[in-house]
């Protein structure tokens, strides 16, 4: 028998069938594995979520712009600076139906954009029962025909994506596919570590912000063919120096993942989540630190955690990242993009990551890029270590940044796409 409910249910339907549930395993996964009070609940008002998408639709409509001529047209839903940069360079950029975006810069008939809405709002409202019955899948089919209509009438020649496994994004890669059209993955995070050959693979073409993101993929067997390097979505200068002291130091949670982007869902101790910042604060309290600011992830609920740490210890980071990094003189946390946010606002990132056995606190053993092995990155797998790095004031070379967020931006390889 599959050690997983979702394999096991494609294992056991029909081949149709289980091609959607294969298309809908991520959304689903929501349904079985994001629980809990450590993440963040949204209110769920449907009457205020279709008011919204009217909103939205008639917004679209209003503002619509004019086509530009003789440019190649793009349907993306990557960093919406990125696709300015394109615009810049000579593309005609389109937001596809269900990214809306500040731009307003969609092409959808009135049908497609409600049923991606519809389907949405399902996803979020709707059972794991109904969201794998032939009524959902039903709309599922209409969705790709439509879609792949308007791909066709609007004469779209590539599409771009953050990331390849949600229900939108694999059925967009699919049907781009049967055009033979090319399909991109841009990569919206800079700290890849999960490698099943599947995730972040789907498309013909990567997109990383750095040499060391292509290194780690092509270390763990995808094909290197397929890489481009742009740099960062934002920022474009390297630092020079980097701060390191105790005077401000900002601590990450080791947020959980929630619902696993991978086939296989491996569930994560929470309690562990508590016990790494145990640790973090036992060796900063030993070199005389009295307080921190705790910053969980984006989805993470702060309230949960306070119920569990030391309040007048961890003080909740309130600031916008970007003002919380200037006023930061030490950033301390797990593998994490936000290492490239710290080395762009000039400050040390230490990575620390205990291991147990050879896997860090959630049973996972490390990956590359930071699986310890660059000597330019200081990586504590201890507290012993963390005790060390900390006392000798063990920086990382300021030319890491570089490695990982190319500077300055480059964006010429695109003609070789499209």
């Amino acid at each position: 028998m599959k050690e997983d409910l979702i394999d096991y249910l494609i294992e056991n339907l029909d081949k149709e069938n289980a091609e959607k549930v294969d298309l809908i395993r991520y959304n689903i996964g929501s349904k079985i594995y994001y629980y809990g009070d450590q993440f963040k609940k949204h209110k769920k008002n449907p009457i205020k979520r279709k008011l919204r998408d009217f909103l939205e639709f008639v917004a679209i409509i209003f503002f619509k712009k004019s086509k530009s001529k003789g440019q190649k047209k793009i349907l993306s839903s990557a960093y919406s600076s990125w696709n300015k940069q394109l615009e810049i360079i000579g593309y005609d950029v389109y937001n596809p139906c269900w990214n809306f975006t500040r731009a307003m810069k969609i092409e959808s008939s009135s049908k497609l954009y409600f049923l991606t809405k519809k389907i949405n709002r399902y996803f979020e409202l709707k059972d794991f029962n109904y969201l794998i019955s032939k009524d959902f899948f039903s709309l599922i089919n209409e969705f790709s025909v439509l879609f792949k209509e308007e791909c066709i009438a609007n004469k779209y020649e590539a599409l771009i994506l953050p990331q390849d496994v949600g229900f939108f994004e694999k059925m967009a890669i699919h049907i781009f596919k049967e055009l033979k059209l090319p399909t991109i993955f841009w990569a919206h995070g800079g700290m890849p570590n999960r490698y099943d050959g599947i995730m972040s693979n789907r498309t013909d073409y990567s997109i990383q912000w750095g040499q060391a993101q292509v290194d780690a993929f092509v270390k763990n067997g995808y094909d290197p063919s397929k890489f481009f390097i742009s740099g960062h979505p934002i920022y474009n200068t390297c630092p020079k120096e980097l701060k390191f002291s105790l005077e401000n130091i900002t601590v990450l949670t080791k947020s959980l993942t929630g619902v696993s982007p991978q086939s296989h869902h491996q569930m994560e101790d929470r309690g562990n989540a508590i016990m790494y910042l145990y640790s973090i604060q036992k060796v900063l309290e030993k070199i005389g630190v009295k307080k921190v600011l705790l910053r969980p992830h984006p989805s993470e609920n702060f309230s949960w955690y306070e119920k569990y740490i030391d309040n007048d210890f961890f003080v909740e980071d309130k600031l916008v990242f970007s003002e919380s990094l200037k006023r930061a003189t030490l950033v301390i946390g797990p593998v994490s993009t936000s290492l490239i946010d710290s080395l762009h606002y000039s400050v040390n990132y230490l990575v620390y990551e205990p291991l147990t056995n050879g896997k860090n606190v959630y049973g996972v053993f490390p990956t590359p890029p930071l699986d310890g092995l660059n000597p330019k990155i200081p990586i504590a797998n201890s507290e012993e270590e963390l005790e060390i790095i900390i006392k000798e004031k063990r920086k990382m070379d300021v030319s890491v940044y570089n490695d990982f967020a190319k500077t300055p931006k480059d964006l010429s390889f695109f003609k070789k796409i499209i």
